[in-house]
């Protein structure tokens, strides 16, 4: 019965599925007015594709039950029938769970770790925890069951809440010897499940979010007592508040100064979507070009479907502004030195090849052609080499007293001499070498 439920849901999903995916499309057509929308079609489909690995493992579960009853059934009533019949019905509940089973294997692809599931579903964080640290080899295929085992957490949100309260408490426990080999497996599996938190976006009771802006507390501080340096700290408290919707509840201007100083990282674009912070994008866009970071605002921009709003080509255009702006100031400052034309040549190159970088990892060719930046980047480049080459022949200048008498020399006239003087190096010379 549960094999036919699945091949029904299982051969259906496909056309609901897609129904949906047109009606989100036309959702999505309306993104740049509704400032809230920031979904992709990708977060769906991982979390429809989460849900439906925990509705197949539960039916595999109801499939094992089902032919292990069955097969008690036909044991316990072989006395009270013919042999033929038992031998027939014993195969017959066999193949029905073998055929359950090869369909929910063909479509979830197996269950290699049953039992990080039952501890999901036990809510014991601790076991949780050591059984993936001491799985730690097989992490990659451990994270694609991940979503299917806090899934069937009852509460997948206080879960990972009491694993982050583990892992601290033990590293509190241990020795700096001991804490070398264990901390940074411990941090990594910490930071996974925030992660995938952030993206199975499970509801958060106000209890277990209180807890964790508790936890969220403590760890500020650990970063306000380190200067902001501790990365990984920093790193996991924008997790925290990403996926315990935490951000509002702290002052949002050094939340946003957090991630300019972590804006280089990979996955900050994705915290950064998950804090919920759209409406302070123009200061976020402030504080990163005070940084020199508008390039980088673009990731930002993307991964919150802000296009519309905030061009990338604008963004880009405005960074090349403000660096040309630069490069005079370097040029005033040094007063039009050869040093300071170099110093403001290299950086109008620098911008130019980060702007050409971005149009080509963005795909921005057919708004922002890069062929004349390119050519810009050969001039400057070919300008740069030239004045080097002039260098040497500057490297040691005449001194303003030396310039001086240069001039004085060569503005000097020759006074008229009478035909019958005597040259005064002659009048001077030694007898011997007067003329006679």
């Amino acid at each position: 019965m549960y094999g036919v439920l699945l091949n029904c849901s299982h051969g259906s999903h496909p056309a609901k599925k897609e129904e949906l995916r047109k009606a989100f499309a036309a959702l999505e057509s309306f993104s740049s007015t509704l400032s809230f929308f920031t979904f992709k079609w990708k977060d769906l489909e991982d979390h429809f594709a989460s849900i439906e690995r925990s509705i197949t493992d539960r039916l595999k579960e109801l499939e094992a039950r089902s032919a292990a009853a069955a097969t008690a059934a036909a044991s316990s009533a072989a006395p009270l029938v013919s042999a033929a019949p038992a031998t027939a019905s014993a195969p017959s509940a066999a193949a029905a769970a073998a055929a359950a089973a090869a369909i929910v294997t063909e479509y979830k692809g197996g269950d290699h770790f049953p039992q990080l599931k039952s501890l999901c579903a036990a809510m014991d964080a601790k076991g949780f925890l050591s059984y993936i640290f001491e799985n730690r080899s097989d992490m990659p295929e451990i994270r694609k069951d991940l979503d299917a085992a806090l899934l069937s957490a009852p509460d997948p949100a206080k879960l990972v809440l009491d694993a982050l309260h583990v892992s601290d408490s033990a590293k509190s426990a241990k020795s700096d010897a001991e804490n070398d080999g264990a901390v940074e497996p411990a941090r990594r599996t910490c930071l996974s499940l925030l992660e995938r938190l952030q993206v199975l976006a499970p509801e958060i009771k106000p209890l277990v979010r209180e807890e964790a802006k508790k936890v969220a507390v403590e760890w500020k501080s650990k970063i306000a007592a380190a200067g902001g340096e501790n990365q990984a700290v920093v790193m996991r408290f924008l997790q925290l508040l990403a996926s315990f919707r935490l951000a509002k509840e702290f002052d949002v201007g050094e939340v946003l100064d957090l991630v300019v100083s972590m804006s280089r990282k990979k996955r900050t674009a994705d915290i950064f979507k998950g804090l919920g912070l759209e409406e302070s994008m123009p200061d976020f866009i402030r504080k990163m070009s005070n940084k020199g970071r508008q390039v980088e605002v673009i990731k930002f921009v993307r991964a919150l479907n802000l296009m519309d709003k905030y061009p990338p080509v604008t963004l880009l255009k405005s960074y090349l502004k403000e660096c040309r702006k630069e490069a005079q100031e370097i040029r005033k400052k040094g007063n039009n030195s050869l040093k300071a034309q170099n110093g403001a040549i290299s950086k109008d190159i620098l911008a130019l090849k980060e702007v050409v970088k971005a149009i080509e990892e963005y795909s921005l060719e057919s708004e922002y052609p890069s062929a004349n930046l390119a050519k810009r980047i050969m001039q400057l480049e070919e300008q740069k080499a030239g004045k080097k080459r002039a260098a040497p022949a500057a490297a040691f200048p005449l001194s303003s007293n030396a310039q001086n008498l240069q001039q004085q020399q060569s503005n000097k006239r020759p006074r008229p001499r009478p035909l019958n003087a005597v040259p005064h190096a002659a009048a001077a010379a030694p007898s011997e070498y007067r003329p006679q």
